[in-house]
């Protein structure tokens, strides 16, 4: 096959309602299945493919996602139950979101898949001439890769609440919104099978999210839910504002897809070597600037200041039992000086 794929560049209805919800839930069943299966095997090739594709620029990052795809591609291989053309599809925009975001020196993403695929037959973890899903990558519509990132990342989230068996935190609630709100206004909106997904997805949602339980959380409210720790972050979108769709495409410096701004966190991955400690050294200063008007510090103060009364008190205790055993001391030393005296004398 040519290393060219034959992608639409029109605006078309997005029906990918073949691919979720059940595609991401294969996807994050396969990463926790073959968490220990093969992992040598598994490491070896994705490192071989990784310094392929990565060049010289760091390829940590890569190589994470390169287990999971392998993973996913090692399921699709060996389980005869699912639709392979199906999961061929998403993990052609799984590989697409990697080769954009991460500017992998493959001319198309067939090119990326059989590097991967060859690199994991090398060190056999796929059997001998696996499964070709670059067959099926033809005719996919690569400007909807926006979109798919930000329905992945609302899936993994809907994923992680269903199999946790919890409702959801305010933090979770908060970012799902943010996403269901832009996809709304994205430019597929308009599409009937584009409507009908995302009425699917609210459905879900809001089952699993109800506005009258979701559990305020203190550490990650409204105001302040940019600092999930990363057991919820398993990669926070922020997806703040929108592009015009003749915005070229450059994954390097927020890239845009039709009116909407891909995902601020995807490429942070990548620039992280960039990162000002600027931020930190703020924090670190407006710290110690208002330690004296925090709670703590007041209450802090009020018991050293209690600690040195009780030692000052402690203190005038220890001088006027000691000034009192030296008047003591003192006294029986002259009576006795005295007796010794008068007994000479005699």
């Amino acid at each position: 096959m040519s290393g060219t794929e034959s992608y639409s560049s029109e605006v078309r209805d997005f029906d990918y309602t073949d691919i979720f919800p059940q595609c991401n839930e294969e996807y994050n069943d396969a990463k926790r299945r073959y968490d220990n299966f093969y992992t040598s095997r598994l490491g070896h090739g994705c490192r071989g493919f990784c310094v392929q594709v990565a060049g010289s620029k760091p390829w940590t990052s890569l190589n994470a996602d390169c287990l999971e795809l392998g993973k996913y591609l090692y399921h699709i291989n060996y389980n005869s139950s699912i639709e392979k053309k199906r999961s061929c599809k998403y993990l052609f925009y799984k590989l697409l979101l990697e080769k954009n975001y991460k500017k992998l020196n493959c001319e198309s993403v067939s090119l990326c898949f059989n590097n991967m695929k060859t690199h994991l037959e090398k060190e056999l973890y796929l059997k001998s001439k696996s499964y070709n899903c670059s067959n099926h990558f033809n005719n996919l519509d690569v400007k909807a890769y926006g979109v798919f990132d930000i329905l992945d990342h609302l899936y993994n989230y809907i994923y992680k609440i269903k199999n946790s068996g919890r409702i959801c935190h305010n933090s979770e609630r908060v970012s799902c919104d943010g996403y269901i709100n832009t996809l709304k206004s994205c430019e597929y909106k308009d599409g009937e099978n584009f409507k009908k997904l995302l009425k699917i997805i609210e459905a879900e949602y809001e089952k699993l999210c109800p506005k009258t339980v979701v559990p305020i959380d203190v550490k990650h409210d409204t105001l302040h839910h940019n600092s999930m720790t990363e057991t919820d972050a398993e990669t926070e979108l922020k997806i703040t504002e929108f592009g015009s769709s003749s915005k070229a495409l450059k994954p390097e410096v927020r890239p845009f897809i039709g009116i909407i701004k891909l995902p601020e966190a995807s490429q942070h991955k990548l620039k992280s070597e960039d990162i000002s400690t600027g931020s930190v050294n703020g924090i670190s200063t407006s710290t110690i600037v208002l330690m004296p008007y925090t709670t703590y510090c007041v209450l802090l103060q009020k018991s050293v200041k209690k600690s040195k009364r009780l030692l000052n008190k402690d203190n005038k205790e220890y001088i006027n039992l000691k000034n009192s055993y030296e008047k003591s001391y003192k006294n029986i030393t002259d009576y006795n000086y005295q007796f010794m005296y008068s007994s000479v004398d005699s």
